[in-house]
């Protein structure tokens, strides 16, 4: 079994010299017979694999840029690889697709004089972890980190003497991914609004169609502006009450990739329709490269509308300081009262957390003072 170790040289040429131009490195295997391990090298240090047991001698010559080469130094430096230094297994390459979870579960061979410890190299993409005591590898690829080879190098240490460690490399490929995306908006009923339609693509798209799934009855008169050069045509075609089939066309010799708004996507909300957080979700996706290619790896990322009709809607989320915050939507202009409790079994025990009159069709509300414990909150009209 062999491990990785990491041999150091330098060198200086004379004050008036012409500089050092490069180094041979030579290498002895249990003091038999210097050999060439490198030459005409300019780094200064490069990995060396040892037998594990072995004893390895090293000196280096260096040469300037006239061509003077120094004579063979008496100064040899010699290692021996511990027989417990810890060996990775040699990890498989990889290939997976944007958005699935990849595990690696790392085994090493050796006894430790203290615990094994691993960690990852600088290369390491983003998102991607290791556990620093079983070695077992995490990550999942985001649509950034698409259409790539990454290079992942896996280390492991002895704690019990940190000269001992041993490195493993693999490459994991991320195949294409295309990932539309709708927003977000916030509208009164029988009003008009838009959502941004965007687009994230690995890969050149000539061609792009997404099945668009909305509540039946909440919007209608659905209608797409484009807001590239590059998109020649754009469609909204409805499959059914609810399904709407979104297409966008590119122009000649010309493709869609990378990160950008495409369009925008124009509806109108129903009118004398109950308050919702209407969400637009993204259904089936299909695109074309510019040889015919499918693209295959989709990460949609749904939208919402939030309507606002005669009830108002609340919606909690845990703030920063760890109590609940709120946002409170319904009509400007008009008195809401929030109430909250602890108990839902107890019909009596709702308490008045906050009122106000609403400036604008949301607002985000601190938690109440005197509620910071409650767990359930509601919001009505205050007649």
């Amino acid at each position: 079994m062999s491990r990785p170790f990491l041999v150091h040289w330098d060198g200086q040429d004379d004050l008036d010299g012409s500089g050092l131009e490069n180094y041979d490195v030579y290498v002895s295997t249990n003091g038999i017979n210097f050999t060439p391990w490198l030459q005409r090298t300019t780094a200064g240090s490069a990995w060396f694999k040892g037998e594990l047991g072995v004893t390895y001698s090293f000196y280096c010559l260096a040469r300037d840029f006239v061509g003077n080469e120094q004579s063979v130094p008496s100064n040899i430096v010699q290692t021996t690889v511990s027989p417990n230094a810890p060996v990775l297994v040699a990890i498989t390459n990889r290939e997976v697709n944007v958005g699935d979870s990849l595990t690696i579960t790392n085994l090493v061979s050796g006894t430790p004089l203290g615990s094994f410890i691993f960690s990852l190299g600088a290369s390491a993409p983003a998102g991607a972890t290791i556990n620093p005591t079983n070695g077992i590898f995490h990550w999942t690829p985001t649509c950034a980190q698409a259409s790539r080879i990454h290079t992942i190098t896996v280390w492991v240490t002895d704690s019990g003497n940190t000269n001992l460690m041993d490195a493993a490399s693999f490459m994991v490929t991320t195949r294409e991914c295309v990932q539309p995306q709708v927003g977000h908006f916030i509208l009164r009923a029988c009003d008009s609004g838009e959502v941004p339609v965007r687009l994230i693509s690995s890969v050149p798209l000539t061609n792009v169609a997404m099945v668009l799934d909305t509540p039946l009855g909440r919007l209608t008169n659905l209608w797409l502006e484009t807001v590239l050069p590059e998109i020649c045509a754009n469609s909204v075609t409805p499959l059914s009450n609810s399904l709407q089939l979104l297409t966008f066309i590119v122009c000649s010799n010309q493709w869609l990739i990378g990160t950008q708004q495409v369009a925008k996507l124009h509806f109108t909300a129903a009118c004398n329709q109950s308050s919702a957080f209407v969400n637009l979700q993204i259904l089936d996706t299909i695109g074309l490269q510019p040889d015919g290619t499918v693209a295959r790896n989709f990460a949609p990322q749904s939208g919402r509308v939030v309507i606002i009709g005669n009830e108002p809607l609340l919606e909690a989320f845990i703030s920063t300081n760890g109590y609940p915050a709120l946002v409170l939507y319904g009509q400007p202009g008009t008195n809401y009262v929030l109430e909250a409790t602890s108990d839902l079994s107890d019909p009596e025990s709702w308490q008045s957390a906050w009122e106000g009159i609403l400036a604008d069709l949301f607002q985000l509300i601190d938690p109440p003072i005197g509620a910071e414990n409650a767990k359930f909150f509601r919001a009505r009209r205050n007649p």
